[in-house]
């Protein structure tokens, strides 16, 4: 029953994240969440893609480890609310508005 849950979890965060979002702050910053489990992470002329899932109903984790690397995940807090992103951990907070 657990795993049923956070199934469903997953795809209402999912379904609520897939897309293109650009930071709210005018730094250029972007992310383009897929429905396969990457998000594209472009910032400038840098391009990062990494693996993504939630790991509960508030919390985010990203595996940017490159190619043939062990995973190295992140744990972020994450928020959606008024249409906008929220993307924190304890010492910056990304705020992303749906492109």
């Amino acid at each position: 029953m657990i795993a049923g849950c956070h199934r469903v979890i997953q795809k209402d965060l999912k379904e609520k994240i897939v897309g293109t979002w650009d930071e709210a702050r005018g730094t250029n910053e972007i992310l383009e969440f897929h429905d396969d489990g990457t998000v594209l992470m472009q910032t400038g002329n840098t391009d990062q893609t990494c693996s993504y899932d939630f790991a509960d109903a508030h919390h985010l984790r990203l595996n940017c480890a490159p190619p043939g690397s062990p995973p190295m995940p992140q744990i972020w807090k994450v928020e959606y609310k008024d249409d906008l992103l929220h993307i924190r951990d304890n010492a910056e907070t990304g705020t992303y508005k749906r492109r």
